[in-house]
């Protein structure tokens, strides 16, 4: 009986065509012979049977052995101003800002260490786009003391260098950007086919992203979404400022903005100063959370267009944002230009400012991993590459992260990161190697902090008293020694650039 239901299994399966012939044989050998007893008779079955099974697994070996197809496609999402630690699976304080965050890094891999390659946009997102730090692509402000502005505008990614569109075009992807932030002109928009840069709102550029998406069925695709809602000013769709604003809280037009009445506060206990901050954070997390559920509105539609499963996915932010956690310090330097300290970006590397989330799902990406590996934007590119199947440029600076999760790389976490290219005041320069963090910045005393003991940053220790630190000093010496960050640009002449900057609060 077990010898007829092995058969019945083995008959049903569909055979190789060099194991068709040779499995008739077999059966007809299975007969009974003259003299033959019954038990003799089954364990030839039984014999015959398994030298069967074995074939057939063998011949199928090569297809069970065969890795899987690296995922088709590439879409990177950045969620301008986003720090990490108001996402949720990254330690939020404030419950449901990233819903749909925390269900994409349950479902693939979320590096809890990663950084900014600057706190401002356009040296963060050329750095992602090159896998350059900022000494090498240029994208900056210029000068010893940065004030970015209408005479001082950001100079853009240097001539010669391809950007990821470009690299990915000229192997046969279709490229698209749709961006709100106003900065991401000029080479931010080469080698993209389509390259809109408006300020609008998320449901906009998720409309536009699945649209583009839904006409290209035959080639490969790269879809590079920028999301500017959670910028200053944060006025988020009614009904998410209630979902997280203390009971009875009103928003006031100066709430969302980075020029505010507080953007130079003297007394950090000054009651209607505190009820103000409440507000900002509770629009910021309100303006977080808008986004995170259009995000989840791209994934579905990604889903309904059958990509979801072809594609990688990539999630990040191009910097923070303070909100006050040192205005102390800040103050005292009294080195911006501007006259504001404690709030907003670009002025500081502090790790509201540069900490942001990086999260990779989709074909080829474990499931509900978390990495400590250090990492950066410019590790994007070749990571991204290593698990499309694609050879990485030659002279990029980033990693390849893919083999950190695939396998235990215990070494990755305490590889160096580095940060630079400052929008406002003195220069400045940030390497984080393991738990320790070193922080220069011009006309100040060197700082360091032991980030396991002290992530707040506010106990800073003496930088040669340690091994760590001296290597910290020897690697700001390296970098500082490879060049300035910043390149000259022309002035700003485009007046509704100019006006779209200054209501963003640049200019």
């Amino acid at each position: 009986m077990r010898i007829e239901v092995v058969r019945l299994v083995a008959g049903s399966l569909s055979y190789p065509p060099g194991l068709r012939g040779r499995r008739e044989a077999e059966e007809r050998t299975i007969e009974r012979q003259p003299g033959e007893s019954g038990a003799a008779r089954r364990g030839v079955r039984r014999g015959r049977l398994a030298g069967l099974c074995l074939a057939l697994a063998l011949a199928m070996l090569p297809l069970a052995c065969r890795p899987p197809e690296p995922p088709r496609h590439l879409v990177i999402l950045c969620i301008d101003t986003l720090r990490a630690d108001r996402v949720g699976h990254l330690g939020s304080p404030i419950a449901r800002t990233t819903p749909a965050l925390d269900r994409l890094a349950a479902s693939g891999v979320t590096f809890e260490r990663a950084w900014a390659a600057s706190s401002w946009t356009v040296p963060s997102v050329a750095s992602l786009f090159t896998s350059r730090l900022p000494h090498r692509h240029g994208a900056g402000v210029a000068g010893e003391i940065k004030l970015l502005g209408d005479s001082s505008p950001p100079g853009g990614i240097r001539p010669g260098l391809a950007t990821l569109a470009e690299v990915l075009q000229a192997r046969g992807f279709a490229t698209a950007s749709f961006a709100a932030n106003p900065f991401l002109y000029g080479r931010f928009r080469d080698g993209f086919e389509v390259a809109v840069t408006e300020r609008v709102s998320a449901a906009e550029v998720v409309d536009r992203g699945l649209e583009w998406l839904a006409g290209r069925e035959e080639r490969r695709r790269f879809l590079y979404l920028h999301f500017m809602d959670a910028h200053e000013p944060n006025h988020p769709p009614q009904g998410y400022f209630e979902q997280f604003a203390n009971p009875g809280a009103v928003p006031t037009p100066d709430d969302g903005r980075w020029i505010d009445p507080w953007r130079s506060v003297d007394d950090l206990a000054d009651p209607a100063f505190l009820a103000h901050k409440d507000r900002r954070q509770a629009a910021y997390a309100a303006a977080v959370r808008y986004v995170d559920d259009e995000i989840a509105r791209f994934l579905a539609g990604l889903a309904r267009l059958g990509l979801r499963d072809d594609t990688l996915i990539v999630v990040t932010a191009d910097h923070g944002e303070e909100f006050w956690e040192h205005a102390a310090i800040e103050r005292g330097w009294g080195d911006d230009p501007r006259g504001i300290w404690g709030v907003g970006h670009g002025h500081a590397f502090f790790e509201e400012q540069l900490r942001v989330p990086l999260i990779l799902a989709g074909g080829g990406v474990p499931d509900g991993v978390r990495s400590p590996c250090a990492a950066s934007l410019i590790d994007v590119p070749p990571t991204a590459f290593a698990l499309l199947g694609l050879e990485p440029e030659p002279d990029w600076q980033g990693t390849d992260l893919a083999g950190s999760f695939r396998r235990a790389d215990p070494a990755c976490s305490g590889r160096a990161v580095f940060a630079a290219s400052s929008a406002y005041g003195p220069e400045g320069l940030a390497i984080r190697i393991g738990d320790e963090k070193f922080y220069r910045r011009g006309g100040q005393p060197d700082l360091r902090f032991d980030l396991a003991r002290d992530p707040g940053e506010h106990q800073a220790l003496a930088v040669e008293a340690t091994a760590a630190g001296r290597r910290l000093l020897s690697l700001a010496a390296r970098l500082e020694a490879a060049g300035g960050t910043g390149s000259a640009a022309p002035p700003l002449t485009d007046p509704a650039l100019v006006e779209e900057l200054r209501t963003l609060g640049y200019l």
